[in-house]
């Protein structure tokens, strides 16, 4: 039977008990058409016709209707338990793992770049600042200093060192001894990490940041540098001589502007269109990568 028929027949005879009381005497005898008779009947048709109109038969597709409703609930249900499960799967995976980074931060050197302070200002120094995570917990490095050690924890993107690093004891008053101090401040404030597999970024609580690269080629062709590397120690810079073919006071702009290490080697016996410079490992990679040098060589 369709439900168009429900339909019609039920609002057939709702309309029939509203409008035509004479309707109940016609059909049953006068003691039972009553107030209460009437009313009755309204309300089971005004039923009937809302079951008609919004589920068909009354009987089987409502409790079709019913299965279905609860089958799609278990369904959503089975869902968000796997969603879940995925989720709690990805969480623990994350934490354990440092959020996939760690990897890339251990059984590396890396050698600071720069520093960086909350309002963009770079500075850095020829010296050579190191780090070494191991997979055990534990980071050490050297300065011009000497050296140091502790232990460290990541979570997801979180970082801190288990033991603050103090100043060398007895560390002479080197040109770099600033860049010292603030080496071991900002290390001691970290709170943040990010890292890939050519350079990491330490943040401190303070917004300072430390960026650290490893030494290694940075790019396919890096230039070979000519003559013979002095023998002073690495951890003091590296002297070079650069040629260019731009106009000297353009080339020690740019430099001056893109390396915050780099110190001009003044009074420096060179040729026309040739700078003496002194820059940590890490910048000599970068240089030897710069289509607007045009030679290197050991001063």
């Amino acid at each position: 039977m369709s439900t168009g028929w429900h339909i019609a027949y039920y609002a057939d005879t709702l309309k029939m008990y509203i409008n035509d009381a004479s309707y109940c005497r016609k059909k049953y005898n006068n003691s039972v058409c009553g107030e209460g008779f009437m009313m009755k009947h309204v309300l089971t048709c005004g039923f009937l016709l809302s079951l008609a109109a919004c589920g068909g038969e009354t009987g089987g597709s409502s409790s079709s209707s019913s299965n279905s409703s609860s089958s799609n609930s278990s369904s959503s249900s089975s869902s968000s338990s796997s969603s879940s499960s995925s989720s709690s799967s990805t969480s623990s995976s994350s934490s354990s793992s440092g959020g996939g980074q760690v990897g890339a931060l251990t059984n590396v050197e890396w050698e600071l770049r720069y520093l960086e302070d909350e309002l963009g200002v770079r500075t850095s120094s020829r010296a050579s600042f190191t780090l070494n995570f191991d997979e055990d917990a534990q980071v050490g490095g050297s300065t011009p200093c000497g050296e140091f050690a502790s232990g460290y924890t990541v979570r997801h993107e979180a970082m801190r060192l288990t033991q603050p690093l103090p100043l060398p004891e007895g560390c002479p008053r080197l040109p770099w001894l600033s860049a010292e101090r603030n080496f071991y401040l900002t290390l001691n404030e970290v709170v943040a990490y990010a890292v890939d597999e050519s350079a990491l970024t330490l943040q401190s609580i303070n917004k300072n940041k430390m960026v650290f690269e490893t030494v290694a080629a940075k790019c396919a062709s890096p230039k070979a540098i000519t003559g013979e590397r002095p023998a002073t120690p690495v951890s003091t810079g590296v002297n070079l001589l650069l040629a260019s073919d731009l106009p000297l006071d353009e080339f020690i702009n740019r430099l001056e502007t893109e390396y915050a290490d780099l110190e001009l080697l003044l009074g420096a016996e060179c040729r026309q269109q040739e700078v003496g410079v002194i820059v940590n490992r890490v910048t000599l990679e970068h240089l030897r990568c710069r289509d607007d040098i045009t030679e290197i060589s050991y001063f």
